[in-house]
């Protein structure tokens, strides 16, 4: 299946959005995806002088240590990035939580609401009320800063809103993030396997945000994963890690439960 394919398909209504997007230029070299191989990583190769000794004394080699790519990183450790790990059926929540978490701590604090859409399971939005994920380059060779926010990593240090959804990219099939801001409509569409395509100019707009749609990976999580039932849960994280700051009002809508209310009806 190509990639145009996959963004034509991965999304079924009520996602209007997806259905009348226009599809990115044609990807590039797939990543490979080995979370769960032991062999076709990527090594550094500069030689096999001792580097370091292990707790248990064996002395390692630049040649034996193990560089991932970030998004592989994210998919062959989630329980050191989400604190369960893949196996864990809190996992897709996990990755809502930190969703709302990166829509809810802007740093300029400008964020007042989030509004939560889950609309299957493993199908969910995340939107808030901000001014919108920065589009500009933070270098002119540089990709617009949400493209690289949806699939890099950064170190430590001031960086603008969204530097951890590329977290939330690793573990999907599809992410389309739309940006409203400075009267312009942007869309960003990312995933796990390709580099990011151009980012997309629609149409003029007085709104402003960013509303993050998120299709999680299910050949990753395996055919029983969801998505919380409860409320509650979906927003409830015993780590303490993904809190949402106070001042700032998150409402979830469950289309999985109206749909489930229609049909009973």
């Amino acid at each position: 299946m190509t990639r145009e394919d996959l963004q034509a398909t991965v999304f079924t209504d009520p996602l209007e959005v997806l259905a009348t997007a226009t599809p990115p230029p044609a990807p590039s070299t797939p990543r490979e995806d080995t979370s769960t191989a032991a062999t076709h990583r990527w090594r550094v190769q500069v030689g096999d002088d001792v580097v370091m000794t292990s707790h248990d004394g064996r002395q390692l080699t630049a040649s034996g240590i193990t560089v991932w790519p970030n998004l592989m990183a994210v998919r062959s450790r989630p329980l050191m990035y989400f604190g369960v790990d893949r196996h864990d059926p809190a996992l897709p929540g996990q990755v809502l939580r930190w969703t709302v978490h990166q829509a809810a701590a802007d740093p300029q604090s400008l964020v007042s609401r989030v509004d939560v859409v889950i609309e299957s399971d493993l199908v969910f939005s995340v939107r808030d009320n901000g001014v919108g994920l920065s589009v500009d380059r933070i270098r002119p060779q540089r990709e617009p800063w949400v493209a690289e926010a949806l699939t890099a990593f950064f170190g430590p240090g001031p960086c603008p809103a969204g530097t951890g959804l590329a977290m939330v990219t690793a573990l999907c099939t599809a992410v389309v993030a739309d940006v409203w801001r400075d009267g312009r409509h942007y869309r960003q569409w990312a995933d796990w396997r390709y580099p990011p395509p151009q980012l997309q100019v629609l149409d003029e707009t007085e709104e402003h945000g960013t509303e993050v749609l998120a299709h999680l990976d299910g050949a990753y999580f395996g055919p029983h994963a969801r998505l919380p039932l409860d409320p509650a849960e979906l927003l409830s994280d015993p780590s303490g890690d993904f809190t949402v700051p106070s001042g700032v009002d998150v409402t979830v809508i469950d289309r999985r439960r109206v749909r489930a209310a229609d049909t009973d009806a």
